[in-house]
């Protein structure tokens, strides 16, 4: 069974760079998400294998810290690796 990692730094800044979270957190583009990753939301990842075409690893997941009613978000990169 996969077990779960603290996201790495190199993660932490792919996940931030999704316009979906810079939005759901309201960041600009100069904040760093490696900065405020670890105060304002949990993250982790797993190593993600399928026989689906075009899905590599990691797989990560974001939940933010303040408002546990909300849904995580999860992403996977793709084989272009976005």
């Amino acid at each position: 069974m996969d077990k779960p990692y603290e996201l790495t730094r190199q993660n932490g800044a792919a996940v931030g760079a999704v316009r979906a979270v810079r939005e759901a957190w309201g960041l600009e583009d100069k904040d760093d998400p490696v900065a405020w990753l670890p105060q304002y939301a949990y993250g982790v990842s797993f190593d993600y294998q399928t026989d689906v075409p075009g899905c590599v690893g990691p797989l990560c997941l974001l939940q933010g810290a303040g408002a546990p009613e909300t849904r995580p978000m999860a992403f996977i990169r793709d084989d272009k690796g976005t």
